[in-house]
């Protein structure tokens, strides 16, 4: 079961990535030949725990396909079935779960209708993610045994959810894209014990996380076989930075936010977080790097690290050069967490290098000259 689970929701994310229109579509239909239908309501439960949207997975054989959806508080998905219902062979279940029946030549109009539904009554406040977590393991007790034991609790559905934990401050050792880069693969450590973390459907490069950083991990936990050889792994739910440093981060909001109205700034700070002129340089190339590669955004924290800082340093520092950069017209940045409602321990710019004539004047920046005289004397 496992096997055919893993297999189809390798091929679901691939198609997500390949078909939906997020921008568009609340409702996730997915679609294939010979689905094992057991398992597809297990698989649609898994896609809307991660991206926090109504999924509908329908497995065909010949001309008729049966399929299993799951829901997120906010979607009547028995409603939403009922509205197009004429499109469907029977249906049937609750608000959060349900299933069809569905000749294959209506499958276009269904995923339409559904959708059409679902604009009409899914508030957006409805799709706000998160996650319950039932407890908090140490690292002792994530091992083989335990992992074995909730299996007994099967099978998990909606009256009986799939048990959730946390670990926390891991230490991340190692980031891996695997899956063709649609997923990621990581190696965690605390407290001597080493674990392997997979995040499916998040791409490396859209985690603001690096190896070295300290994480907590909400995660399922799993049993994997390779070769004949069980070990246990964590099913990532949600990953976000150690409390140390998010409270660096809050901390450093304030020395920003003090910088940018022209407040005075103890000589530590100054020193340690006023950016230098190898700095810009730093950033600059940082920028042409992702440029060329195709990227056009990038997070304050792995442009820190580019640079070598530290993260308190590191976030006043990178936002300040991207201020300055911005106004001196060497780059446009614009951030975009605020738009799209990441969470807080990230932020985000999209950017575009702009092209310039002749060399660029940082001193021409009314923040950078501010800056220069922002050092508080001595007491």
């Amino acid at each position: 079961r496992q096997d055919e689970e893993n297999a189809i929701i390798e091929q679901a994310y691939k198609k997500i990535d390949e078909e939906h229109d997020f921008s568009r579509d609340s409702v996730i239909v997915l679609a294939e030949d010979d689905w094992h239908s057991g398992v597809i309501g297990i698989v649609a439960s898994r896609i809307t725990e991660h991206y926090n949207l109504p999924s509908i997975l329908i497995s065909f054989d010949g001309d008729i396909g049966k399929g299993s959806g799951r829901s997120v508080h906010g979607l009547n998905l028995v409603d939403a079935l009922k509205s197009c219902d004429d499109c469907l062979i029977k249906y049937g279940g609750h608000a959060l779960a349900a299933g069809l029946s569905i000749e294959r030549g209506r499958l276009d109009e269904f995923r339409r209708r559904i959708n059409d539904f679902a604009r009409d009554n899914l508030r957006e406040d409805s799709l706000a993610s998160t996650v319950a977590v039932d407890c908090t393991l140490q690292t002792s007790e994530i091992n083989l045994q335990q992992a074995s034991e909730l299996y007994l609790l099967e099978p998990f559905g909606v009256s009986n959810p799939v048990p959730v934990f946390v670990l926390r401050d891991a230490v991340i050792n190692d980031i891996t894209p695997i899956g063709a880069g649609r997923h990621t693969k990581m190696t965690i450590s605390k407290d001597g014990a080493f674990f392997t973390a997979l995040c499916f459907g998040a791409v490396a490069d859209s985690l603001d996380f690096l190896p070295g950083d300290i994480a907590d991990f909400v995660f399922n936990l799993e049993i994997n076989e390779f070769q004949n050889v069980q070990s246990v792994q964590l099913n990532v739910r949600d990953i976000a930075h150690g409390g140390a440093y998010l409270a660096q981060t809050e901390q450093a909001r304030d020395i920003y936010a003090k910088a940018v109205r022209g407040e005075a700034l103890t000589p530590e700070i100054y020193k340690s977080a006023v950016p230098q002129r190898d700095d810009f340089v730093g950033v600059y190339l940082y920028l042409k790097n992702e440029s060329r590669a195709g990227r056009d955004s990038v997070t304050v924290h792995r442009t820190a690290r580019a640079i070598g800082c530290a993260p308190l340093a590191g976030y006043v520092k990178v936002r300040l050069i991207f201020d300055i950069m911005n106004e001196t017209g060497l780059i446009n940045a614009v951030r975009t967490d605020d738009v799209l409602g990441e969470r807080s321990d990230c932020v985000r710019y999209l950017f575009r290098i702009n092209p310039v004539a002749a060399k660029i004047n940082l001193d021409s920046s009314k923040l950078y000259s501010a800056l220069k005289t922002a050092v508080a004397p001595k007491a």
